[in-house]
Parts: structure tokens; C-alpha cells; sequence
């Protein structure tokens, strides 16, 4: 059961008769709790034993403090429905196939607790899960607990939010214009507020291989980064935002010798996350990227934050190392982000002033740095994050000192 990503178990259980819907639903609170199978059947039924309704009176105070006017207010709640959306929040474990088909899988990569780094990701919480578990998995069933939600609640947004399961925070980020969909809030998406270490370091990440299209995050890398793509940059995401990468791709991309080669992509489907980007300054599409440079939060960096920005940027940044060239080259399709990159390692860091931004290539502008800062870079541990690109340019770098001995 734990195979199926989210979408999908909610079709797969619509399929199913209701006494095999509920010996799914018994396997999988047995297996996510650590339970025996009896005692999950005892457990789903207790929640279904329940009342669907209950009111609860509470004093609504109008007026001022000296003189208030308290009322009696009635607010009506389901502790069946609250019951099984907490038990479906605690077993939300779903494991994200590499190379699947529909149904068909080979190989499991990723998984989605319901723990992440920030808080709860309650991803199996959904109308039709609850029907389904509550035992009227069919389309009445569904729109029957669908209106008792949102009358009582609001919504089943407003009811992850109210009852803490979520670690989304929309009514943080609401008026300033960001949205959360309903699928960030299952899946958990926080937007930190002040840019802490976490978010700087998702933030350099997204700056030198990100880019967004048609409300999803895509991040591309060099096929010799596979493995940092594999584990450190999607802790890193997970980390600042709370959230696990759609699944495992890989993205043919042309080389210079007009072949294709694989390189490693991290999707990231979420309405709130593009939207939060683009509010921070970062292009809405690739192609308005020319007109951007780095964003307003980054420009606002103390020294520390700025150095571990460009530790966890200069690892993936689009790096060109010519075999027959005495510099190396930083290409972007903004000159505005090579410049701001420039002032950077200038002003902060203190490097050699010999860089200059040389003319376009293509649709690309390059950053030319100069041996000297670059081995400055490389002892200052500023690679360290790719080991493959930090062993390239220890190479480089050893086999121009060797050139320029010759040379003397």
C-alpha cells in the first residue's frame, strides 16, 4: 500500500469493494505504527464509533474591556472526522519510486514521513482517504463528510491548520499575496519568514541551477553532481521548506559535441513555493531570467550568511573549465547576476579585482576569473560540496602553475 504516490492511492481505493478498502487501510496503520493487525482493526473501529457531531458552547465577548457583552455562541465539531484525520496524518508514509509505471515498480528512492524537517506533512489526509477509512468509500460517502467538513471547518486547509498537522503556514504568508494550494498544505510547505542558514542554503542552490515553469521549481545539474543530487541538495530543500522533490528525473541536455547527456533534475511542483520565489525577485520563467540578478533577500546578507550563500552557489553554478584557457568562466544568461556575483567575491571577499564580465556567447554572459581568485576559491573550501568539480579544478589549476614555470 505504502508503494502508491498520493494522488494515485486515492484511485486505487475508489476501485476496490469496501471490505478490501479496509483491509488496506488495517495493513497500513498496522505496518506505520508498529501494531499488530487486530489491534489496527480495533483502532479504526473506535474512530468510527464515534459521534459525527458535537457542539460545543462557548462566550463570544463584544465591547470594551470595562464593559463587555458576552454571548453564547454554539460551534459545532466531529470528533469522527477529527480522529481519523489525526490517524491518517500519523501514518502519512509514502515512497516515491525511481523509473515507475503506473502501479509498476522497480526501484524506491524517496520517501515522504509524516515528520519532516519543519514540521508535519500529513499526505494521505484527503476527502476521499477520510471516506475510505471511515468506511463509505464512495462518491456519496465522500461528498457526504466533504460538506460536514466544510461546514464545520471551513475546509479540509482550515482543518489541517486548526488542528496543528500541518507544518504549512498560509495565513502567514496570506496577505502578502502568496497561496498555498491545497496539496502544499498536505505536503507540508513552510516558507520561513527571516532568511535562517537553511534557507540561504536552498536559496544558493536555487540561484545557480533553478529555474520556474508553469508553477513548478526545476533544478538541473551537471551529470558529475548526480550524486549530490541524490542526497544533499534534496536535504537541503527539505530542510528550508519541508518538502520531498516530486520523484527522481533526469533531463537530456545537448554537450558541446552535439551529443545528449543525462543530466540529474529535482522537480518541485508547489504553487506556494512559486509563488514565495517570485515575491522574494526570482524570474517567474527562464526566459525573463536575463533581466533579473540576484534577489533582493541575498543582496541583504550579513558577511557570514553571504559566505555560506556562495559555498553552497559556487559547488553548482555553471562553472566552465576551457582546456586551453587561463581563466576559468562563469556563464549565466544575466549580466546583472555576474555582476552582483563579481561584487560579491570583490567586496566580501576580498578577491583580486581582475575578473571582468566578457562579451556574449550565444544567449550567455561570461564572468572570466582569473587563476589567482580561483585558487584562492578552491583553498577556502568554497567546492568543497562537489567533490568531482573540486577535483577538476585542482587540476586545472595545477596544470596552469605547471605552464607558467615552463614558461619562466
Amino acid at each position: 500500500m505504502s508503494k502508491y504516490i498520493p494522488e494515485e492511492i486515492e484511485e486505487f481505493l475508489t476501485e476496490l469493494s469496501p471490505e478490501r478498502q479496509d483491509e488496506i487501510w488495517a495493513g497500513l496503520v498496522a505496518k506505520n505504527l508498529r501494531i499488530s493487525l487486530d489491534q489496527s482493526k480495533e483502532e479504526i473501529r473506535q474512530i468510527r464509533a464515534l459521534p459525527l457531531e458535537e457542539v460545543y458552547a462557548g462566550i463570544k465577548t463584544n465591547g470594551s474591556p470595562r464593559s463587555p457583552k458576552s454571548s453564547i455562541v454554539l460551534r459545532e465539531e466531529s470528533p469522527r472526522i477529527e480522529a481519523a484525520t489525526h490517524l491518517l496524518a500519523s501514518i502519512s508514509m509514502v515512497v516515491i519510486p525511481s523509473n515507475y509505471r503506473r502501479y509498476h515498480y522497480r526501484e524506491y528512492k524517496t520517501i515522504f514521513t509524516p515528520d519532516g524537517s519543519r514540521g508535519p506533512r500529513p499526505l494521505l489526509v484527503s476527502m476521499t482517504n477520510i471516506a475510505s477509512l471511515l468506511g463509505r468509500g464512495t462518491g456519496a460517502g465522500v461528498e457526504f463528510y466533504r460538506y460536514n467538513i466544510a461546514r464545520m471547518y471551513g475546509g479540509i486547509d482550515h482543518l489541517l491548520t486548526d488542528m496543528l498537522l500541518t507544518a504549512s503556514n498560509p495565513e502567514l504568508w496570506k496577505d502578502r499575496g502568496i497561496e498555498f494550494s491545497s496539496y502544499d498544505i498536505k505536503k507540508g510547505l513552510y516558507l520561513p519568514e527571516k532568511p535562517d542558514l537553511q534557507l540561504v542554503k536552498a536559496l544558493a542552490v536555487i540561484e545557480a541551477d533553478g529555474h520556474l515553469r508553469r508553477g513548478r521549481l526545476r533544478i538541473i545539474g551537471r551529470p558529475s553532481d548526480t550524486s549530490q543530487y541524490k542526497a544533499l541538495i534534496p536535504n537541503i530543500m527539505e530542510r528550508s521548506f519541508n518538502l520531498v522533490q516530486d520523484g527522481p528525473h533526469k533531463k537530456w541536455l545537448p554537450s558541446s559535441r552535439k551529443r545528449l547527456y543525462k543530466a540529474p533534475e529535482l522537480r518541485y511542483s508547489s504553487k506556494g513555493l512559486s509563488s514565495y520565489l517570485e515575491w522574494i525577485g526570482f524570474p517567474a520563467t527562464e526566459e525573463q531570467t536575463r533581466g533579473f540578478g540576484f534577489n533582493r533577500m541575498i543582496q541583504e546578507f550579513n558577511p557570514y550568511k553571504l559566505e555560506v550563500f556562495l559555498k553552497h552557489f559556487l559547488p553548482f553554478a555553471p562553472i566552465i573549465i576551457y582546456p586551453r584557457e587561463a581563466y576559468f568562466s562563469v556563464i549565466h544568461r544575466s549580466k546583472l547576476k555576474l555582476k552582483g556575483l563579481q561584487e560579491f567575491l570583490v567586496d566580501f571577499l576580498g578577491l583580486s579585482p581582475d575578473m571582468r564580465i566578457g562579451q556574449p556567447s550565444g544567449d550567455y554572459y561570461q564572468l572570466l576569473i582569473p587563476p589567482r581568485p580561483m585558487e584562492q576559491l578552491y583553498h577556502d573550501s568554497f567546492f568543497n560540496l562537489s567533490p568531482p568539480f573540486k577535483t577538476r579544478v585542482r587540476a586545472r589549476l595545477e596544470t596552469l602553475s605547471t605552464q607558467l614555470y615552463v614558461q619562466h
